[in-house]
This record gives C-alpha cells, structure tokens and sequence, in this order.
C-alpha cells in the first residue's frame, strides 16, 4: 500500500501565467493552473522508490486535487484529457495548497512512497466553472532480496572494512543490474550488471560475467578526495578481464575484479567477493 506523507510548506515561487487567458499578473488569472514538479526527498526516505513532489496552482484555482497510477494502467483507461481530469477529481485526493506571500500562487508539497514502475502523477486545478490537467511522471525502482551473506573487500586497507553481512539484490524494471545495499555508507549501493548470455564452467555450474561502472562509495582517503570502484575491465577499456568477474545465480555467488581509486590515480586492486549464507 502506498503511503502519503503531507507537507505542507511556504514555499518561495514566483508563478507567472505565460498565456494570455490565464492572465498576466500574477494572483489576478481568470482560469486556473496548476504545474507537477518532481524531484529526490531530503531525509530519512528512499529515491529509488520515493518521490517528492510539488503542486503548484494559481489565484484562480479553487479547489486543487491530484491522483497517482501506473503509466499503463493511465493509458488503458483511452480516456480524453477532460475525462480523465474528471477520473482525477473523483478518484483522487484533495490538495490544500498554502498561498505565498509574494504573489498569487499557491504550492503544497508532498512524499509519495514506494511507487514502483513507470507512473504518472495528475493534478487537476478547478475554479470558475473550468478545469486544467497537469502531469509529471516518475518510475521507481523495486529491489528483490536474492540471497542474505557475506562480502569480503579486498582492498580492505583503502575501505577500512574487511566484510560485512550484507544483502544481494536484483533491480525487479532492469534486467540485469543488481546491487550489494549501502555497502560501505547509507546511501552508497555496490551495483554491477551481468553482460551476454549465461555460461557454464568446468562443473556445468551457470554463470554470467559482469561489468561494474564508476561509483562512489561513499568515503575518502585522506586529503585524496572521494573514493570510488569500479571492474578492472571498466579501468583498462579491456572486454576480456571481464572473465575474471562472475556471478553464479545457482549460489548467488559474485566475484569481481575491483579497482579503487580516486581522482589523483588507483588506490590498488583485489578480488571483492559475496557467498551467500547457506
């Protein structure tokens, strides 16, 4: 179920009408407005699924409401632009958007979370018997747990920890990708993504190879700045080394080739690996 978490706050944002009929100074419309905006949530929230948004409105609108659903559900609906504004105002929740103190616009903001997938989220202003439709879209993604073990870092001198117990997750829109979670800090996920079709080894076991781009992970090495990682194969634009980074989805084995490094040059290189528990 998802969770709507309101803020109400005074937000300093000037809103200008730019069509004629909507008026041309600002508080004074004749019809009403309303823009979506969209961007990460500060604090204790998750951005690969949570969302924060800001409802905006001008003097003329009355009454603002809005509505989130899947892309594909939105579109299976065939609905015209005024029907659906209808659907939004029926179905949706109402906003109740704080005016500002500088002009005559009115904004409200709010947390949306774990919205998962492509979806749209609708606002309809109403006010003086007319109507207006804004959207903005968003898609969050959606982790899956695979396997709970053990990874070992092995340039434990430049990240400071040997192992952790950690998680391997599989990223549920993008085929492929998956992530060890806020590995080394809050925040900062180990990703790689499996390349080409699956393999078999000497044994007949399945695995795939894969690649890890740059990332940071969240900690610096001394007055050297930020330290990132990533696969030899990624440093040394070398599509071979790439078989020297597996992942056995049998086991949920992953072994990587890892480089770490900082702006100023490499910080050495090791095997990072994960076992999962038994």
């Amino acid at each position: 179920m998802k969770k709507y978490i309101v803020i109400i706050a005074l937000a300093v944002f000037s809103f200008v009408s730019c069509v004629k009929e909507l008026g041309t100074t600002p508080g004074n419309d004749t019809e009403p407005y309303a823009l979506v905006g969209t961007s990460a949530p500060s604090g204790d929230y998750d951005p690969d699924c949570d969302v924060a948004i800001r409802f905006t409105c001008n003097n003329a609108t009355q009454e603002l409401y809005y509505f989130i659903e899947p892309t594909e559900t939105k579109e299976a609906r065939n609905l015209t632009q005024e029907a659906y504004a209808d659907y939004v105002i029926q179905n949706g929740t109402k906003l109740s958007p704080v005016s500002s103190e500088f002009d005559g616009s009115k904004t409200q903001d709010i947390v949306s979370q774990q919205v998962y997938g492509p979806n749209t989220i609708s606002a309809v202003a109403v006010g003086n018997g007319k109507k207006y439709l804004a959207s903005a879209s968003f898609t969050g993604i959606k982790w899956s747990t695979l396997a709970t073990g053990t990874f070992t870092c092995g340039k434990a001198n430049v990240t400071k920890l040997s192992s952790k117990k950690t998680v391997l997750q599989k990223n549920e829109q993008e085929e492929g990708m998956y992530r060890f979670p806020n590995l080394f800090k809050d925040g900062y996920h180990y990703v790689f993504y499996t390349v080409g079709n699956a393999k078999k080894d000497s044994d007949g076991s399945v695995y795939y190879n894969v690649t890890m781009p740059g990332q940071l992970i969240g900690l610096t090495y001394g007055s050297n700045g930020d330290i990132s990682v990533r696969d030899v194969a990624t440093w040394q634009s070398e599509e071979s080394y790439q078989a020297y980074n597996t992942y056995y989805p049998e086991d949920n084995y992953v072994s990587i080739w890892a480089q770490y490094y900082v702006n100023d040059g490499s910080l050495g290189y090791a095997d990072d690996v994960f076992e999962a528990d038994e």
